[in-house]
């Protein structure tokens, strides 16, 4: 009789120590709260639904891994982190990518381009950037390696914007052209300015610059010019 009740004292007492283990951890490790630490507007609630963020889950059974292949599905962040923070935090770290410019892709549509030359469709911007206009456009898509002359655009353009921002504020489009025997020609187009910069072969911030004090020069003196050609030797009009 004695064995019987000891043994059912035993039961009783496992099981109120499991029951309590239980509830510890429930209470304890259950997330509670899920930080996102971005530097752009988001709907959370759309977020947390894209994820499939689940409230009342313990935190050791959040896979970081699956949330980081969705988040890596989203060709408009240059960074993210998710982070478990014991007992009960996830936080989730978000960076927008920046365009520096615009650029046309296949079919004529129009997406961003950032300085890493990383291609993507969404980003809501309130200011003008300038536009990448490829003469091999069909080539260019969201995962497409841009080639070494826009490479070159896309690096001007950040030390431009870097050094003489106005310049860079004022430049509307750039005309990327590949002829048939591998000679490049950069047209650039300045906003308000009618005329247009024809840079053979070479790019730079300078080149952009002094363009931009030709296109100034012609439209002040009221001169009737619509084209400026660089030729490596200087600009002629």
């Amino acid at each position: 009789m004695n064995n019987k009740i000891i043994l059912f004292l035993i039961i009783i007492l496992t099981s109120l120590f499991i029951f309590f283990i239980c509830f510890f951890m429930f209470t304890n490790f259950t997330v509670k709260k899920v930080e996102i630490d971005r530097d752009f507007f988001l709907d959370d609630k759309k977020f947390y639904k894209y994820l499939n963020i689940k409230e009342n889950s313990l935190i050791w059974d959040f896979d970081k891994k699956k949330i980081e292949e969705k988040l890596a599905k989203q060709s408009y962040l240059s960074f993210y982190k998710v982070i478990k923070k014991y007992p009960n935090t996830i936080r989730i770290l978000l960076r927008l990518k920046k365009p520096i410019a615009k650029i046309v892709v296949q079919k004529g549509d129009v997406y961003f381009i950032d300085d890493k030359c990383s291609i993507f469709r969404k980003h809501k911007i309130n200011y003008s950037i300038p536009l990448i206009c490829y003469i091999n456009e069909e080539k260019v898509t969201l995962n497409y390696k841009a080639n070494d002359y826009i490479k070159k655009v896309i690096d001007s353009l950040v030390l431009l914007k870097n050094k003489n921002k106005n310049v860079y504020d004022g430049i509307s489009q750039i005309d990327i052209i590949e002829h048939s025997n591998k000679n490049l020609e950069y047209i650039v187009n300045y906003r308000t300015i009618n005329a247009k910069i024809y840079l053979k072969n070479y790019i730079n911030v300078d080149l952009l610059e002094r363009g931009l004090i030709c296109a100034l020069y012609i439209e002040e003196n009221n001169l009737d010019v619509e084209n400026v050609v660089y030729t490596g030797n200087g600009f002629i009009f």
